[in-house]
């Protein structure tokens, strides 16, 4: 017979086999740990995910909700995040919109907004260096032929 070592580790080791383990089905966790976990609806006590809360009847979950009340311990304590927690619905979001446009078309409507102001204000002094130019050029335009007119007299007069 050849000589395998892992059988002798095997046979050795504290781990029991399949067959010296009882049935798992025999005691329910609640009954060991002496805490109710179903309630008289029969409804167990613990997380439901919407779905299968919508499942639920109203009875059980009055009675979760009970139960709930009286074991604050248990699952998240939402007490502190309710006052935090913003919720968006269509309809705070509508809201939050028509408060803005109103907002906006308030502030064009008065003509008060900052950006409008600099800009007209930018738009203007363009306007008046243009002016200030267009004048220049008559005046000098109008002195230049004052000045021709004035130095072709004096050479018809000479």
């Amino acid at each position: 017979l050849p000589y395998d070592p892992v059988t002798k580790k095997r046979i050795s080791a504290t781990k029991r086999t399949a067959a010296e383990i009882s049935d798992a089905t025999g005691a329910e966790v609640s009954a060991i740990s002496g805490k109710q976990s179903i309630g008289k609806s029969g409804v167990h006590f613990r997380y439901y995910k919407p779905e299968e809360y919508k499942k639920l009847s109203s009875q059980q979950k009055d009675e979760l909700r009970d139960w709930r009340r009286s074991n604050p311990g248990k699952g998240k304590d939402l007490t502190n995040k309710k006052e935090k927690r913003v919720r968006f619905n269509e309809k705070a979001i509508a809201a939050a919109v028509d408060k803005k446009v109103d907002e906006k078309l308030q502030e064009l409507q008065t003509g008060k907004s900052e950006a409008d102001r600099k800009a007209k204000t930018y738009i203007m002094s363009l306007f008046s260096e243009d002016e200030a130019k267009e004048q220049n050029k008559k005046q000098s335009a109008t002195k230049s032929s004052l000045n021709a007119i004035l130095a072709r007299a004096k050479n018809k007069i000479d």
